[in-house]
């Protein structure tokens, strides 16, 4: 029986020959999607999930909670006893804005100042943030007697839109090769697949793609990569972590989309519900807008996707420094899904075996 070794030559073989459309789908696509980027410079404002924290142990819960009935209508306030916390969560995409409450604000006729910080890799919500001081201030001005004023704030790095954009277009590339190139790879030689059985195994055969496409995917990223570096975008320098998250959310994404080719024995059906899997996906997933941008309901479905997780990984490492053990949970979990994914996919296979 055959290893791995000589269906992964056999495949570089094929390359070979299709060498063109093999460079336009890997090199030439994803340089032209990461050129695209440059055509977004401006957002539309919304709401964003946002963090309520005292700024020292005088603050009480009176002062918090009016301060949180202020921004509910334009957010989903939620209060972080730990400044530190809040931070920290800010940078980490689970809050985009933080909004630091003095103390007294409630028994006062003075004046107080409240400071909202927004990082400025988040374009996305940087931009409509500019009003998030303005509205507070008017809508606690008429709650309280003290004259509020809220003054904004963006830490970090700015990053213009086109920047922000990049890591979501990898993605987007990551997602579009395992939902259709990959199975009409394994399409390909479906009619093949009794003969291949007798020298070979067909889980050897879908580990050889895997590992084939894999090495495309690579050169895809890297493209991408080069061509934001040429069009000036401040990126971190390439980074293992963003890499490997890619990899791992493309293998997943590939063990659904093989066990669905091989779960309907690689008609129609499977090619249009792997694309109908692609679409999905890409809109509960919330790649370049925050959670909770356009509901509720798709917040929470974001909350609980992994590949939410993963796309906020991948930015992070790509647009500012964050350490990687900040996102560790994140990332296992990712590792997780895609391993139930590919064991998913081998019970497919041999299902598939066993009815053929």
């Amino acid at each position: 029986m055959r290893g791995i070794g000589p269906l992964l030559r056999k495949d570089i073989a094929w390359g070979k020959h299709r060498l063109l459309a093999l460079v336009v789908l890997f090199v030439l696509v994803p340089a032209v999607v990461a050129g695209g980027t440059l055509f977004f410079e401006h957002t539309l404002p919304e709401n964003s999930p946002v963090a309520i924290t005292p700024t020292d142990e005088d603050v009480t819960e009176a002062d918090l909670d009016v301060v949180r009935g202020g921004v509910a209508f334009v957010s989903d306030p939620k209060i972080v006893d730990s400044r530190d916390a809040a931070f920290s969560q800010l940078r980490r995409e689970q809050v985009y804005a933080v909004i630091e409450v003095p103390p007294g604000i409630t028994d006062t006729d003075g004046s107080a100042t409240i400071d909202i910080s927004v990082h400025g890799s988040v374009t996305i919500y940087r931009m409509p943030s500019q009003v998030l001081g303005t509205m507070l201030s008017d809508s606690l001005d008429e709650m309280l007697p003290a004259d509020i004023t809220g003054e904004r704030h963006v830490i970090g790095d700015r990053k213009s839109l086109s920047e922000y954009l990049l890591p979501t277009m990898a993605m987007l590339v990551v997602m579009l090769v395992a939902f259709a190139y990959v199975p009409a790879v394994l399409a390909r030689e479906a009619q093949v697949f009794d003969r291949l059985r007798l020298d070979s195994s067909l889980h050897r055969l879908v580990v050889a793609k895997l590992v084939f496409v894999t090495g495309l995917v690579l050169v895809s990223l890297g493209v991408i990569y080069l061509v934001g570096r040429l069009l000036g975008y401040g990126l971190q320098p390439p980074s293992v972590v963003a890499v490997g998250v890619l990899v791992l959310s493309f293998m997943g994404l590939s063990g659904l989309s093989i066990s669905i080719s091989f779960a309907t024995d690689f008609s129609d059906a499977g090619r249009v519900l792997n694309v109908v899997c692609f679409f999905v996906l890409v809109v509960l997933s919330n790649l370049a807008y925050p959670a909770g941008f356009f509901s509720p309901l798709s917040k929470f479905v974001a909350r609980h996707n992994p590949l939410h997780y993963a796309m906020i990984v991948v930015r992070s490492e790509l647009l500012r420094s964050v350490p990687a053990r900040m996102y560790a949970p994140w990332i296992a979990a990712v590792a997780v899904v895609a391993g139930l994914s590919l064991s998913g996919m081998w019970l497919t296979i041999e299902t598939y075996k066993r009815g053929h």
